[in-house]
């Protein structure tokens, strides 16, 4: 019944870990050993129950297919659990290991008598085989050993490796119950058999406890559940950006079809290479630091050049991030990037064009200057020829140049679609002071300006309404005194712009502000606020106080002048 259940096991355990991961080659070969371990135990069972020696050493003869092959399934399996590197480096290695296996299985179909020279005793559990002490049965003996031995030192190795706590419960608890198996096998299988001593075979039996041990590290820490060469198997085949799966060293696991035609490269150029590799050599040392494998951080949206493999490089966007398992250690890292190329083409090409349109832009408002200055010495001829000083055309200059000044800084800077005002403002004031500055009078100028950037919608009114406000207080506010202060003001609060002129000279009357004939400055004056969506305040304490608020907008939300 035991040798029964063992097979029942045994084939449900091979099934259930295949299942998990269908294209995964360590399943594949798990499911192998199971099978291996089956035949075992199934032939091991109707041996002892066989009713005469002859038909107990048929049934031996096929559990060789079970035990002499088992020892290659075994060393394969851990080769690859523990990430041995031959396996990798070697495929062909691997079928080296079935030979010997291979070859007890052909010696005792095709030469029974030689491989079972010995003799069957009839116990209270059934037969069993006594060695008889042949060159074959002890060439198997080294071989089953030492396949045992070499698989205890790659999974000690990998116990000892194993920064891991899932790794390292695993490991250890893999090894324990391997040992017992081993150990209580060899004795009751070997041991005793090649000392004359009749033991019933239980080494299948054994078996079992380390088949139980896996199957509890595969149900707790998920061990053989997670792979990465087959979880995302169809992502990898259909997934149209170029996609890598790395292990913990940062070395190349899996990769997806459209890495290979990124790339132009085959499989085998970057299995198990350093994903450095593929990065061209002008940017490996500038990201060096970001694709550190003790680091746990995300690297997303790497803008970097990687390498064909016909050498040519080719622009891309770049993505790395870890995978962790429950126990927060990292499983491997997951690498996706695209080829911009076709993007970076259209980018540039945008960017050309704007850069053609900020020309064009640029040179509109240098030919509107120029129009405008040629405005203003027409103005200038026209007041020659009359031969006396017309305060109207004097404003009307003002005024163009103004605008023409807006129209210069804009030419002037980078950005062709606002200014820097506080730059502009301190022109401004320079030229109305020397514009209406009278012979005599002594002004002392104060201007404090926060960096303030207006578009051209603003920029343009709010020159004209400093023009008008500057240039009255010129004119206006300091008759027949010989000195006197102007403090210019603008500077940013929370949402909106504030703009404070004030001059120190004559009081403006508050009946003549109201007043509809006040001129035609401050009616441009209140025009222009008004476009500005923005209030107008007058002070008339210690000479006069122009507060001008307005709302900070941009070029979309501002009202063509």
């Amino acid at each position: 019944f035991l040798y029964q259940f063992a097979v029942i096991f045994y084939i449900y355990m091979g099934i259930r870990v295949l299942r998990r991961q269908h294209k995964s080659t360590l399943n594949r070969i798990f499911l192998l050993l199971c099978i291996t371990l089956a035949i075992w135990s199934f032939t091991t069972g109707f041996m002892i129950q066989s009713a005469s020696p002859d038909s107990a050493n048929t049934w031996r003869i096929f559990s060789t297919l079970g035990f002499c092959l088992m020892p290659a399934f075994f060393l394969h399996f851990f080769m690859l659990k523990t990430g041995f590197k031959l396996i990798y480096k070697c495929k062909y290695c691997a079928y080296l290991l079935y030979i010997p296996g291979i070859l007890y299985v052909a010696t005792a179909f095709l030469n029974p008598h030689v491989f079972h020279d010995g003799q069957y005793v009839l116990t209270p559990a059934g037969w069993t085989f006594l060695s008889s002490g042949n060159w074959l049965d002890w060439s198997y003996n080294v071989y089953y050993s030492s396949y045992f031995v070499i698989g205890f030192s790659l999974l000690i190795h990998w116990l000892k490796k194993a920064n891991k706590k899932r790794e390292k419960s695993q490991a250890r608890l893999i090894f324990i119950s391997l040992v017992i198996a081993f150990v209580f096998g060899s004795l009751t299988d070997v041991i005793l058999p090649v000392m004359q001593i009749p033991t019933p075979p239980l080494a299948v039996l054994f078996a079992l406890i380390p088949a139980i041990t896996l199957w509890y590290t595969i149900e707790k820490y998920r061990a053989m559940g997670l792979s990465s060469q087959n979880i995302v198997s169809d992502i990898l085949k259909n997934m149209g950006e170029g996609l890598l799966l790395l292990d913990v060293r940062g070395r190349i696991r899996e990769i997806s079809d459209e890495t290979l035609n990124l790339l132009a490269c085959t499989r085998d150029d970057l299995m198990m290479k350093p994903v450095s590799m593929i990065i061209f050599q002008s940017d490996v040392h500038r990201i060096s630091h970001l694709l550190d494998m003790e680091s746990r951080k995300p690297v997303r949206n790497l803008d970097i050049s990687l390498r064909r493999f016909d050498g040519k490089p080719f622009p891309a966007i770049f993505s790395m991030a870890p995978v962790f398992d429950d126990w927060n250690d990292v499983l491997g890292y997951i690498c996706i990037f695209r080829d911009y190329t076709e993007e970076k083409k259209n980018e540039e090409q945008i960017r050309a064009s704007l850069r053609e349109k900020e020309i064009l832009l640029a040179e509109i408002h240098h030919r509107v200057k120029n129009n405008l200055q040629l405005i203003n010495s027409l103005v200038n001829m026209q007041q020659n020829l009359s031969g006396e000083e017309n305060m109207v055309l004097k404003s009307i200059k003002s005024r163009i140049r103004a605008i023409s000044l807006v129209h210069e800084k804009l030419f002037l800077t980078q950005n062709v679609e606002a200014i820097d005002f506080s730059d502009f403002l301190t022109d401004l004031i320079a030229h109305l002071s020397m514009y209406y500055k009278k012979p005599g009078l002594r002004i002392q100028t104060h201007i404090h300006v926060d960096h303030v950037v207006l578009p051209l919608e603003q920029a343009t009114p709010c020159s004209l309404i400093l023009n008008e406000i500057i240039s009255n207080s010129f004119k206006y506010g300091f008759t027949g005194k010989e000195s006197g202060d102007l403090q210019v003001s603008f500077v940013q609060e929370n949402e909106q712009y504030v703009l404070t002129v004030r001059n120190d000279g004559e009081t403006i009357p508050k009946h003549a502000v109201k007043s509809e004939t006040f001129g035609l400055g401050m009616k441009i004056t209140k025009a222009l606020v008004q476009q500005l969506k923005g209030s107008l305040e007058i002070q008339h304490s210690g000479g006069t106080t122009f507060r001008i608020c307005f709302p900070k907008m941009n070029s979309s939300q501002c009202q063509r002048f």
